[in-house]
């Protein structure tokens, strides 16, 4: 069976010069490799090729046979990692807690506990007016107490 460990560093090393970075590698029993891959700009379908060369040049089909799929987080992916959260600094996301409560705020900062959301409460109006904001309220968020955090989109 592949290790996830062999393939966490030999991701990491194939990166280590780029702003491109694991969210989340899944290496199953049957040895069903998921790596799912951002960055601090993007990713594009060029990075995943070469990230899967990389890889194969590595392992020895006829000694360990396995499924690799490299794919990019995707803007509606749940961050995983901190560097998520920062990389998203100054946008909409929305948080919902473990109690299933949610919160949508602007990512205002981070920390290794947790993050701050600067939420904003909008005046009333009219159809076809713009909503101005009334007041803000900045609010810590620990990352024990939230199950997932995505960036926001409103298509009204």
């Amino acid at each position: 069976m592949i290790d996830n460990k062999e393939i966490i560093t030999l991701v990491n090393d194939f990166f280590v010069d780029s702003d491109i970075f694991a969210v989340e590698i899944n290496v199953s029993d049957k040895n069903n490799i998921e790596i799912y891959l951002d960055s601090d700009t993007f990713v594009t379908i060029d990075n995943c090729v070469a990230l899967n060369r990389h890889i194969e040049s590595n392992f020895d089909r006829d000694k360990e046979d396995y499924n690799l799929m490299i794919s990019s987080a995707g803007v509606t992916s749940p961050f995983t990692v901190i560097r998520q959260y920062r990389k998203n600094i100054g946008k909409e996301v929305i948080a919902t807690f473990n109690d299933e409560k949610i919160v949508k705020g602007i990512l205002k900062n981070v920390s290794d506990q947790g993050f701050t959301l600067t939420k904003q409460t909008l005046s009333n109006v009219k159809k076809g007016q713009k909503a101005k904001v009334k007041a803000e309220e900045d609010i810590f968020l620990n990352f024990n107490d939230v199950k997932i955090t995505k960036l926001f989109f409103d298509f009204k």
